[in-house]
C-alpha cells in the first residue's frame, strides 16, 4: 500500500552522501500518507473472531486457478491458526530460470527457507478429502506468481461474498512461497505483486475477516488439480500423528515438530536426510 514511501526507502543506503538528509515529501507519498490515516480507525484485529472449521488450498497453472476446501474439527482448526505464516518468504518475483528449473524437475537449490518444520501441513492436507471450492481460467497468461496471486484474490473475493465469512479467521495453504510472503508482510518490493495486493485488500478488511497463510508443497496441494481441470484424487492414507492429531490430541504436532527440528539441526551439520515420523 505504501509503495511510493518504500521507494524511497529501499532507494538509500549508508554510502549515499544523501543518507539522513531531510526531504519533501512528493504528492505521491503525501497521498498515501493521507490514506494511511483514513484506513488507522479500521486497523485493528478481532481477538474473538471465530476461526472457520476448514481448510482451504489454493494454486495457480498457466492456465488457470482452483482451490479447495476440507472440513476439520473445530478444535483443530483454531489450533493450526497459532502455526500460520506470519514472516512469511521471500516476497519477489521469481526469475524465469527458477521457473524453468522447477517445471523440468531440475529444482534449485534449497534456500535458507526451507525448514522440514513445515512439512507437517503437507501430511495432513494429503490425509484429507477435499472438494472443489473454485476453479476457472484466465482470460491471458501471467507470470505465475502473478497467476497465482490472482487466484488467492479470486478465492478470498469469494469469501467475501458470503455473509458467514464475516468476523471470521480463514486457513489457506499456498505451495507459492511468494504468495504466502506477500500475504504474511502485507506488500512486496514487486509492482506487479503489489497491485494485486492492493487488488485483494478490501475482501478482508471489507468484511473483518483475516488470513492464516500456510504452507503446502506443490506435489500434496490439491487444488493443483482444479487448476488444470483435473480432478482430485482420494486422500492418501494417514500418518500415525495425522490421526492423533485430527482425533484431538494436539501433542501429536507437537512431538512432530520436534523430530521436524531434530532433522533441522542434522542439515545445520551437514546431514540433508530426513525422514517423517511413521
Amino acid at each position: 500500500m505504501l509503495e511510493r514511501l518504500f521507494d524511497k526507502l529501499n532507494s538509500c543506503n549508508e554510502d549515499d552522501p544523501e543518507e539522513g538528509k531531510v526531504v519533501q515529501l512528493s504528492s505521491a507519498q503525501r497521498d498515501e500518507l493521507t490514506f494511511l490515516a483514513v484506513l488507522a480507525p479500521f486497523m485493528e484485529t478481532n481477538l474473538r473472531a471465530p476461526v472457520e472449521a476448514k481448510l482451504f488450498t489454493c494454486d495457480a497453472s498457466p492456465g488457470g486457478a482452483g482451490a479447495t476446501s476440507a472440513s476439520v474439527p473445530p478444535a483443530v482448526a483454531k489450533e493450526m491458526w497459532r502455526y500460520r505464516e506470519r514472516r512469511g518468504f521471500a516476497a519477489v518475483l521469481e526469475q524465469y530460470e527458477e521457473l524453468y528449473l522447477k517445471a523440468s524437475g531440475r529444482q534449485a537449490a534449497e534456500g535458507d527457507d526451507f525448514a522440514p518444520n513445515r512439512e507437517w501441513l503437507s501430511e495432513l492436507v494429503s490425509a484429507l478429502p477435499h472438494t472443489v471450492a473454485q476453479q476457472f481460467r484466465f482470460p491471458k497468461q501471467h507470470h505465475i506468481n502473478v497467476a497465482e496471486m490472482r487466484a488467492r484474490r479470486a478465492l478470498l473475493r469469494r469469501f467475501a461474498k458470503q455473509r458467514v465469512s464475516g468476523q471470521t479467521r480463514r486457513l489457506v495453504a499456498y505451495d507459492s512461497r511468494v504468495t504466502i510472503g506477500v500475504a504474511a508482510k502485507g506488500r512486496s518490493p514487486s509492482h506487479a505483486l503489489n497491485h494485486e495486493q492492493r487488488r485483494t485488500m478490501p475482501y478482508l478488511v471489507g468484511p473483518d475477516m483475516q488470513e492464516g497463510a500456510l504452507w503446502v508443497d506443490s506435489k500434496r496441494n490439491p487444488a493443483d488439480h482444479p487448476s488444470r481441470r483435473k480432478p482430485i484424487p482420494p486422500p492418501a492414507s494417514a500418518l500415525g500423528w495425522v490421526k492423533s492429531f485430527l482425533s484431538g490430541d494436539f501433542s501429536a504436532l507437537d512431538a512432530r515438530l520436534r523430530v521436524a527440528a531434530a532433522g533441522l539441526g542434522s542439515r545445520a551439520r551437514g546431514v540433508v536426510t530426513w525422514e517423517p515420523p511413521a
